[in-house]
């Protein structure tokens, strides 16, 4: 390939001009003085994020890829990617209209472009060669266009920071040193505070609650049963009845057989006094073993009495004592909700850094989505075209 030849190659590539015009304006007739050209385009889509965003907006968008499209780094880029096959072509039409003079290099290959704005807003990006050595210098030049800007734009896009991203990962980290920090906070006011589970501690002081109040029923039960009971024997006693037939005297320990005891053995003693004389010796057995047994038996019903009286005193007791227990659970159980409270607030708030690390994670999410979709989203080449 000759000196000459290879410059008209890079004159060829260096002077792509492109010019957007606003989306509401229509395409201007212009005379060329070209002979040849060759026409495609882009469509922009808008992202889902703006699916609602002004025409001006998308046009900036437009303006933005026209400036990378005609800047000086894109066209080196281009001209690097023209194969030799390519070359031999454009060198191929260039050549019988080369003179020793190397042409001005608006004689070569000059492009326009415009926005048109369709219905769905979708504004497409025309681009229209013109050449006067053929349609193949322009196909080729709008086909390395179509095909190679849009890895252009991905590859621009990854090597330049992305601030949105960056402040948005910086606020991540922010945001889970935070929550670790309030995890281990709430963990430590667990173990302070010995809590396995609110409700399984408040269902614990509930039921001893309840097993107090029914404590303090059943003593009071008891209590009157048991006064009633010392009300018979005073009465019993006053009218010189025997207090042993009294149904808590009677079922005193030993009562109940004393009593059976000395009745056999006063049958005995009736059955002696038939047959011996009073001073026998089997009868006078017999009437001490009787007094031994109404001695005993005596020393139980007072006993029993002393024991229904004991536990008058010991009821008496405890109904001074269920208050306090009572006043300590309802203590506990105010502490509980307190505390419970506290957590709640220090769990809600534990809550609300996660809800905002999570938004945070979709926003990056999403970034990142939009980022790496970025070229399909808002750019997409229209077909090449034949040479």
């Amino acid at each position: 390939m000759n000196h000459r030849a290879l410059l008209t190659i890079l004159s060829l590539i260096s002077t792509i001009q492109v010019v957007i015009q606003p989306s509401h304006a229509q395409e201007t007739e212009t005379e060329v003085e070209f002979e040849f050209s060759a026409k495609s385009y882009f469509t922009l889509y808008a992202p889902d994020r703006i699916n609602q965003s002004s025409p001006t907006s998308l046009e900036f968008k437009a303006k933005r890829l026209n400036d990378m499209l005609n800047g000086i780094e894109f066209r080196q880029h281009l001209l690097s990617t023209i194969t030799e096959a390519e070359k031999e072509i454009l060198i191929k039409e260039t050549k019988p209209h080369t003179t020793p003079i190397i042409p001005k290099l608006d004689n070569l290959v000059t492009y326009k472009s415009y926005v048109e704005q369709e219905e769905n807003r979708r504004p497409i990006i025309q681009f229209i060669a013109y050449s006067n050595f053929g349609n193949k210098s322009c196909r080729i030049v709008v086909n390395k266009i179509l095909s190679k800007f849009p890895a252009y734009i991905e590859v621009s896009r990854k090597q330049s920071p992305n601030k949105v991203l960056s402040a948005l990962n910086e606020k991540l980290n922010d945001h889970l040193k935070e929550e670790k920090l309030f995890t281990e906070e709430l963990e430590v006011f667990r173990r302070k505070h010995n809590i396995v589970s609110f409700e399984v501690e408040r269902e614990f002081l509930v039921s001893s609650m309840k097993d107090i109040t029914s404590s303090i029923t059943s003593a009071k039960i008891d209590k009157l049963d048991i006064q009633t009971t010392l009300l018979q024997i005073f009465r019993a006693k006053q009218e010189g009845k025997n207090i042993i037939f009294i149904d808590r005297v009677a079922n005193y320990r030993n009562v109940n057989k004393y009593r059976n005891q000395i009745d056999e053995l006063k049958q005995t003693l009736e059955a002696l006094e038939d047959r011996y004389l009073e001073r026998h010796p089997r009868i006078l057995s017999t009437k001490s073993k009787i007094q031994n047994l109404e001695h005993r038996l005596t020393s139980e019903v007072e006993a029993a009495i002393r024991s229904e009286e004991q536990k008058i005193v010991t009821i008496n007791q405890k109904e001074k004592e269920y208050p306090t227990e009572l006043a300590l659970i309802h203590t506990k159980i105010q502490k509980l909700d307190l505390l419970e409270i506290d957590y709640t607030a220090r769990q809600k708030e534990l809550e609300i850094k996660t809800e905002i690390r999570s938004f945070i994670q979709n926003e990056i999410l999403a970034e990142e989505t939009r980022l790496l979709r970025e070229v399909y989203d808002i750019v997409e080449p229209g077909p090449l075209l034949k040479l």
